[in-house]
């Protein structure tokens, strides 16, 4: 069956939808992309697809003159939708959307921003925005601070009470301390937070840490006190090494032994032996050589201690003729005493009993049960009854099932709850095929169709006669039975479907 759109007044006319690209079937002459919609139901008819009624949507996009598609937000993602069919009509939304409402005033200022105001006033929106800004006068930061990443390169006076961090660059005027607005230096600069007093600077003076009052100061070297002082405390003035103190041109080296000074020039140096001839009371250090002996030594190095006695092997003799020998033991099984018990059947050995006809099987890891044989092996199976229920589905919306069943079977009925269109397929691939056929429509051949009915009353078997061979055509081959679920009923409903079938492969 098919519909025509219609356009009332009150909007466009959707008469179909499909799940396998999300496209909404209707004349678009009347739809532009960005348009907000919504779905309404007038007289008989419902809504489908999956929309909910009285919902703002957006036509995401126009594909041809009878399809498009929606989306939730504006330019957002594509809607996914049910497969439906029927008639349901689009209204255009005319109260505009808060969304647009905002673009509309995004647009707006982005334009003020680009033109300006006017040909000589150009107005800035934003600091952010600028990625060049230039000031015209002095930035006043009204108490506020200037933070994140990046560098301040500044070519002229820095002026601050504390500067935190490293501070890089070529110090012109060197460490003045602060000063006030006429330049005057008002107070002493710190090192590391600690205060440092200038003073009256001199040549050859070094920065010295007085302890006693907690602050850098400047003293010539022969002030400096070796009760206050180490060599990271002082900064000496030409200094290229770490291992060497410069003073006036003069280096005095550390414990860094230089070429020329040999150990002899250590005063209260150990004396070191040149040979073993040198030792003296060589007792327990050096061991006596070792010598090559036998098992049966007594004395010297070669002296087994605490050795066993070794047995004489006989040359000649008999069992009977060795001393402390074990006893055989002679008799039968009986006479045994804790002798473990012997399994006289398979119920000894914990497996539990079948019944007339099973099998005995393994699963591969050491266990054993009795089964019963399906058809494909030495006996016939009986008929069964696979099941599968669908998800809550609205009217006309199609659900898919995946049932356990066989490889290979022959179908005898199919039992549907409510009133349905069931599907039966040989793959997955084949199911998703076929997901836009009408009802009226019949399959192609070889199109992996196995049944399919249309029942109008609810518990409704319909029985195959004679019987229909269904199998699965998939690459592993599985027992998986693919089928589709129509809702042909009268509201939203789960379905269970009941398929009688006959195993027909192992």
């Amino acid at each position: 069956m098919s519909y025509q759109s219609l356009l009332l007044g009150l909007g466009t006319a959707v008469t179909r939808t499909f799940s396998s690209n999300n496209r909404l079937q209707a004349e678009t002459a009347n739809i532009r992309a960005g348009q907000p919609i919504r779905f309404i139901a007038e007289g008989n008819n419902v809504l489908f697809g999956g929309v909910v009624p009285n919902t703002v949507y957006f036509v995401l996009e126009v594909i041809d003159s009878e399809n498009f598609t929606i989306s939730q937000q504006l330019n957002g993602s594509i809607f996914e939708l049910q497969d439906g069919e029927g008639f349901m009509l689009v209204q255009s939304v005319r109260k505009e959307s808060l969304a647009e409402s905002l673009r509309k005033v995004d647009t707006m200022f982005k334009e003020i921003y680009t033109t300006g105001f006017s040909e000589d006033n150009v107005g800035i929106l934003s600091v952010q925005e600028d990625t060049n800004p230039a000031l015209g006068g002095n930035l006043n930061l009204n108490s506020k601070d200037i933070t994140g990443a990046g560098d301040i390169n500044i070519s002229g006076t820095i002026n601050a009470t504390v500067i935190s961090g490293n501070l890089r660059g070529v110090l012109a005027g060197g460490l003045s301390g602060p000063v006030d607005g006429n330049g005057t230096r008002i107070g002493n600069p710190t090192i590391d937070g600690l205060p440092f007093e200038l003073g009256n600077p001199q040549p050859s003076q070094v920065i010295s840490w007085d302890g006693p009052n907690e602050k850098f100061v400047l003293a010539s070297l022969a002030a400096v006190s070796v009760d206050n002082i180490s060599l990271d405390d002082v900064l000496f003035n030409g200094n290229t090494s770490s291992n060497s103190i410069s003073v006036n041109s003069v280096t005095t080296n550390t414990l860094t032994v230089n070429n020329g000074i040999d150990y002899s020039s250590i005063i209260n140096a150990p004396l070191v032996p040149a040979d073993v001839s040198d030792l003296t009371d060589t007792t327990g250090i050096i061991p006596e050589p070792q010598v090559q002996s036998d098992w049966t030594a007594v004395s010297g190095l070669g002296a087994i201690l605490n050795k066993p006695t070794l047995a004489t092997v006989a040359t000649s003799g008999s069992y009977d003729d060795l001393t402390n020998k074990p006893i055989l033991f002679s008799g039968n099984y009986n006479d045994l005493t804790n002798k473990p018990p012997v399994p006289e059947t398979l119920l000894d050995l914990g497996i539990t009993d079948g019944t007339v006809g099973q099998v005995l099987t393994t699963n591969g890891a050491g266990g054993f049960t009795f089964t019963t044989v399906s058809s494909g092996g030495t006996g016939l199976g009986s008929r069964t009854t696979v099941s599968g229920t669908t998800g809550a589905l609205a009217i006309n919306a199609v659900g898919n099932l995946s049932i356990t069943g066989f490889k290979t079977y022959a179908l005898l009925g199919i039992g549907v709850e409510i009133p349905a269109w069931v599907r039966l397929y040989s793959s997955a691939a084949a199911r998703t095929a076929d997901a836009s056929r009408l009802e009226t429509e019949d399959p192609q051949p070889g199109a992996g169709i196995i049944a399919e009915v249309i029942t109008t009353t609810n518990n409704q078997v319909i029985l195959f006669t004679p019987a229909t061979i269904g199998f699965n055509s998939e690459n592993p081959v599985s027992n998986t039975i693919y089928a589709s679920v129509k809702n042909k009923g009268t509201g939203v409903a789960t379905i269970q479907i009941n398929l009688t079938i006959v195993q027909l492969e192992a």
